[in-house]
């Protein structure tokens, strides 16, 4: 198994031949021998807050496409430490959680956060195979990058910090097929 890359950014490379993960970073939560769980950063559906859940505001934003599997599950992630007895601290500061009463203390507190519909999942050993395809670029991540950062400019920025050819690829390519 690679190293624990519970914490770390998964960006999509050219291994990648799922459409699904075109230009995707993914948050790794959870990653042990019996494989990976991960919530996709940086894709904002159409979709508003408050058409998903009435607690919500307009202000609040829209929905974000957390992954292919189990698209009826949702996350949230949010930066309120008084709020995480229902959440667990996936970075410095940067809390998840699944119930539903938590999005709602979490929309009634003014936190910063993203509410996901869905995941991306590995079994045991398949995200060692996706490496192996070169799949996936690992980038360190944090609080801000998560909530703060453009979703539509974060894989770029990212390319663009892990500097050298990568920078490249962020100025000019737009597929990373390419890569």
């Amino acid at each position: 198994m690679n190293k624990n890359l519970k914490g770390k950014f998964l960006l999509a490379s050219g291994g990648v031949a799922d459409d699904n993960f075109f230009e995707t970073v993914i948050l790794i939560i959870e990653h042990n021998d019996s494989g990976a769980f991960g919530l996709v950063v940086n894709q904002e559906t159409d979709t508003n807050l408050v058409d998903v859940y009435p607690f919500f505001s307009e202000m609040d934003g829209n929905l974000f496409y957390g992954g292919p599997v189990r698209q009826d599950s949702m996350f949230i992630l949010y930066d309120n430490p008084d709020l995480s007895g229902q959440g667990q601290e996936v970075l410095p500061g940067l809390f998840m959680g699944s119930d539903e009463s938590l999005f709602q203390e979490v929309s009634e507190s003014g936190s910063d956060f993203r509410l996901m519909a869905g995941y991306a999942g590995w079994g045991p050993g398949q995200l060692d195979s996706e490496f192996t395809a070169n799949a996936w670029l690992v980038s360190t991540a944090s609080l801000d990058l998560v909530l703060d950062e453009p979703p539509e400019d974060l894989y770029r920025n990212l390319l663009d910090l892990k500097g050298g050819i990568f920078s490249y690829y962020a100025d000019f390519v737009s597929d990373p097929r390419l890569n």
